[in-house]
């Protein structure tokens, strides 16, 4: 007799991130390291740490790893901008 169980076909887990993304990731990280060790404080409150690396343009194809899109941010100043999407684009932090 065949139990419930023995029914189930055993399946391979997928992979949670694919290999391009894993490539990508890795560049991005190096290059995030960098860029946050040459723009040590928050470029739109100049007072506190900058922590985040904000993409003015999303992170959608070559704009993930395009430094010429970055803006070092603290947390704060980084989620203040997702929350205020109209005044960040009149302070051309989103385009």
């Amino acid at each position: 007799m065949l139990t419930r169980h023995s029914k189930l076909r055993r399946r391979t887990r997928l992979r949670p991130i694919s290999v391009k993304r894993t490539h990508w990731g890795r560049i991005y990280a190096t290059k995030r390291s960098r860029f946050l060790g040459s723009h040590p404080v928050c470029q739109r409150c100049d007072g506190a740490r900058a922590t985040d690396i904000h993409h003015t343009c999303g992170r959608a194809g070559s704009n993930y790893c395009d430094e010429s899109t970055w803006l070092a941010l603290c947390r704060v100043c980084h989620t203040w901008v997702h929350e205020h999407p109209r005044e960040a684009r009149e302070q051309k932090l989103l385009k």
